[in-house]
């Protein structure tokens, strides 16, 4: 893809490569800028995100009440790093390392627009469940075609990228949890395990 001028030239492109990965279209490597300002852009959005989440969070309630905007953001944090590592390591082990790049590229748009969009719907009235099935078969359908379009994997590969990368995050969080130890109502707030408000 050409180097765009603006983010927003960025982000309409990345919009249909995103697209594209949805319905498996082999073009879908042409949308995006997989150059070291492209990386850098996808970031950007994820930076956006994490804060936009956090300040819904705040608006509508939805972090669980023994919860803090700062604890929820720095555990996404340490979940998404500790999956970029897992990942890291696995495409280093299999010679692949030279498509981290683009890997991270469009999983970081993939990710911003399916958020962006689950959350437009759920302020709309779309029921929950059905926008958690739909932002769970799309991420598996940009997993799957991220590694088999972009960074040309096989489907074991595939596979194989998914339990490394589940396992990566769990010891992120584990380690999380070592260096700044969560209470025990934190825990319960996290699990979902807390009783529901009166």
């Amino acid at each position: 893809m050409a180097k765009n001028t603006t983010i927003i030239d960025e982000m309409t492109a990345s919009a249909r490569g995103v697209v594209a990965l949805l319905i498996g279209d082999k073009r879908a490597v042409g949308y995006f800028d997989f150059s070291q300002r492209g990386l850098a852009g996808s970031f950007i959005v994820m930076l956006f995100l994490v804060g936009f989440q956090a300040g819904m969070s705040m608006l509508v309630g939805g972090s669980p009440p023994s919860l803090s905007v700062y604890r929820e953001v720095t555990i996404l944090v340490a979940g998404v790093g500790s999956s970029m590592a897992a990942t890291a390591m696995f495409l280093r082990q299999i010679g692949r390392l030279d498509r981290f790049a683009p890997y991270l590229t469009a999983h970081n748009w993939a990710t911003f627009f399916m958020v962006v969009t689950a959350t437009v719907l759920l302020l709309i009235g779309f029921p929950p469940s059905i926008i958690l099935l739909a932002l769970f078969a799309g991420g598996l359908t940009a997993h799957i075609n991220i590694g088999r379009l972009l960074v040309e994997l096989s489907p074991l590969q595939i596979f194989v990228l998914f339990v490394v990368q589940v396992i990566g995050v769990l010891i992120g969080l584990v380690v999380y949890g070592i260096i700044l130890p969560l209470s025990p109502a934190e825990i319960l707030a996290i699990t979902g395990a807390s009783s529901p408000p009166a």
